[in-house]
């Protein structure tokens, strides 16, 4: 990935193998980033599944081991699965997307009152009563006389 406004690139690569160990597969990501002249301002690696980290500067050349990694900056992180899931295995995040806060309560509120007022005036100005008319449609649809309130 190359940027067009500083000219600075990201080459990554992704390398799979098989973990004997626990049987899986690793999903080993390395990389750098490189300025306009090419020279590397930072080194990537990780997991692709688990978590990325990034160093300043160019460790590609050196071993990933416990030193070099107090010097590393972490990316992101794979959060925890949640203890009890939920039905449709939606994250945290996921549902909170969804959830009706105070402030969206209100703001709900105030849609569904300037839509209301909205109809009156429509109604008002158009000369027809659109809620006894719902009522004939639906007592129609219901092959009663009896209106259904």
């Amino acid at each position: 990935m190359k940027s067009s406004i500083s000219g600075s690139q990201c080459l990554l690569v992704l390398v799979i193998t098989w973990n004997i160990i626990s049987n899986k597969l690793d999903f080993q990501v390395q990389g750098m980033v490189q300025d306009r002249h090419g020279r590397t301002v930072a080194t990537l690696f990780g997991k692709w599944d688990e978590s990325m980290y990034y160093m300043n500067d160019d460790f590609s050349g050196k071993g990933k081991g416990f030193e070099s990694m107090k010097e590393a900056h972490m990316l992101w992180r794979r959060s925890k699965p949640p203890r009890f899931p939920t039905r449709y295995n939606l994250t945290r995040f996921a549902m909170t997307l969804n959830e009706l806060t105070h402030g969206l309560k209100v703001v709900f509120m105030l849609i569904a009152i300037l839509c209301l007022v909205f109809l009156f005036v429509w109604q008002h100005n158009s000369g027809k009563n659109l809620a006894s008319s719902a009522l004939e449609h639906t007592c129609s649809l219901n092959h009663d006389s009896t209106p259904l309130y």
